[in-house]
């Protein structure tokens, strides 16, 4: 193994330190949890880079179902960065492990052990989870039956110069819908002046979408209320919001089952601006999934935004300029 610090002794000892803790810590980790395992990879891979690779074979091999072939394919696919070496430590101490001295390897019954507890464990927390959904939904529905049908003079639909598709108002904060495939309504996404935008607490927010027009021979997917607004005013396609970004693709591979055959185009978030691109970057994802397509807004160098409602408050901006003039 080439070690990095290799100008002064000291540079030897940190890095042999570190290996030497690295070593320690893996140990009392079970590499047959997939989720530890890339994780800890992961971690190692940031620290090390691929020197760190026979580390982690070494001990993804005390796996039963361990295949060296797969880990190598894994760890390719590693990004470093992504997850530090403080995971590794922070998993080894939820493990047991201590940093006073050397690690014995956990036994077999032990790490059966640990994984019945980490069951039992994420069973407990999947129960309360689906209580406190259970709940919001009928705060949500509670709410959206008392709430009136947004006026068009709303101030989030002036500012946006969008209309109001299925959605209500409490005062002047909107309500948009967030339903589930069988139109069940489990959160609400308020828009106010204070807050901006939020969800329901502790309400669900994956997989649910709100649905604007009807069915068309192209299906339209976005993030935001205001960009579903716009795109469909634009297109006259049936138009998905998904909310967030992260929330495209399951969205994406709803519509796909419950319509086969459909022509689906995620209308992308452009981030250009952040790191990554989380915008295009998932709404790419999600669109290979399904067999779709891909829109990205195209901003004029200098122009600010990220979606196709920003795109089209500047397009209205240009108009009302030239209608001044």
């Amino acid at each position: 193994m080439t070690l990095h610090n290799e100008k002064t002794a000291t540079g030897w000892h940190r890095e042999a330190a570190s290996i030497d803790r690295i070593n320690n810590a893996i140990i009392a980790l079970p590499a047959d949890d997939r989720e530890i395992w890339l994780r800890a990879g992961m971690a190692i891979k940031s620290e090390l880079g691929d020197d760190g690779f026979t580390i982690w074979s070494n001990w993804s091999q005390s796996a039963e179902n361990y295949r060296a072939t797969d880990a190598r394919d894994v760890w390719k696919s590693f990004k470093t960065g992504k997850v530090t070496i403080g995971t590794l430590f922070y998993l080894a101490k939820q493990n047991g492990w201590t940093n006073a001295g050397r690690t014995r390897r956990p036994s077999r019954a032990e790490i059966e052990q640990r994984k019945r507890t980490r069951q039992e464990t994420e069973a407990k927390e999947q129960t309360e989870r689906e209580a406190a959904h259970q709940a919001a939904k009928c705060k949500a529905e509670q709410q959206w039956r008392v709430a009136r049908p947004a006026p068009v003079d709303n101030w989030y639909l002036q500012k946006k110069h969008a209309q109001p598709h299925g959605i209500r108002c409490q005062g002047d904060v909107l309500l948009i819908p967030m339903q589930d495939e069988c139109g069940e309504i489990w959160n609400v996404q308020k828009i106010d002046r204070l807050h901006g935008k939020r969800f329901m607490y502790q309400a669900r927010v994956f997989g649910l979408f709100h649905v604007i027009g009807e069915l068309t021979e192209a299906i339209l997917i976005c993030e935001g209320y205001a960009t579903g607004a716009t795109i469909h005013e634009q297109t006259g396609y049936q138009t998905y919001v998904a909310f967030t970004a992260g929330n495209l693709m399951a969205v994406a591979q709803t519509v796909h089952r419950l319509n086969p055959g459909k022509k689906i185009t995620l209308c992308a978030d452009n981030d250009r601006h952040t790191a990554g691109n989380p915008g295009v970057t998932k709404a790419n994802a999600a669109a290979l999934a399904v067999g779709g397509h891909v829109a990205i807004p195209p901003f004029p160098d200098g122009v600010p935004g990220t979606d196709f409602n920003d795109l089209h408050v500047y397009r209205m901006g240009l108009v009302a300029g030239a209608c001044h003039e």
